[in-house]
């Protein structure tokens, strides 16, 4: 007589569970992981966006001898970042009258803040400040000047939209970084 053999189909409870409980410790030490590499991922996308608007600023510069009017910096570098069509519409025009200029170029965004809206409706605001250390009638080609992202807590519907190029004094963006309150790590671009 042949002894009967029980064929087992399948996982015990015991083993499910201990799976299931790998898994998730397995996630567990993924998660963070995905998260710190999403944040290095926008800081680096800002950090290439700030050395492309410094980029653009020294070839406007060079091109014209002098640095951009006050709070114009963002309209007047358009055509230094491949957005001459947006340069067109704007130049010369009421911005506000302008539709392409309810969309920011992304250029002017950074990935590591939050969005907020300006004092227009349904347009965004710059996401960089201009560091300069001159008024407008001393604006030469040789100001000391400096890009940077802002502070990440900014008030929602108190900025003016993107293309009022916002600008701060180096004495007031001094105070914002040592008050922990000015760029995140990398994000300022010095000519």
């Amino acid at each position: 007589m042949r002894p009967s053999r029980h064929l087992r189909c399948g996982a015990s409870l015991i083993e499910l569970l201990v799976v299931i409980g790998i898994m998730g410790l397995m996630m567990g030490l993924l998660l963070p992981a995905l998260n710190s590499a999403r944040e290095s991922a926008n800081e680096t996308v800002c950090k290439n966006n700030v050395y492309q608007l410094g980029a653009a600023m020294h070839n406007f510069r060079s091109a014209h001898k002098r640095l951009p009017g006050p709070n114009r910096w963002t309209i007047d570098l358009l055509p230094y970042l491949e957005e001459r069509p947006l340069a067109d519409a704007l130049r010369g025009a009421d911005p506000t009258t302008v539709p392409a200029a309810k969309f920011r170029p992304p250029i002017f965004t950074c990935t590591a803040q939050s969005e907020v809206n300006s004092t227009i409706a349904d347009t965004p605001v710059c996401h960089y400040l201009l560091v300069i250390d001159a008024p407008f009638e001393r604006r030469s080609d040789r100001i000391r000047w400096s890009i940077t992202d802002r502070p990440s807590d900014l008030p929602s519907g108190k900025l003016p939209p993107w293309y009022v190029g916002p600008e701060m004094h180096p004495a007031e963006f001094r105070r914002l970084v040592e008050a922990d309150q000015g760029p995140h790590r990398g994000g300022v671009f010095f000519p």
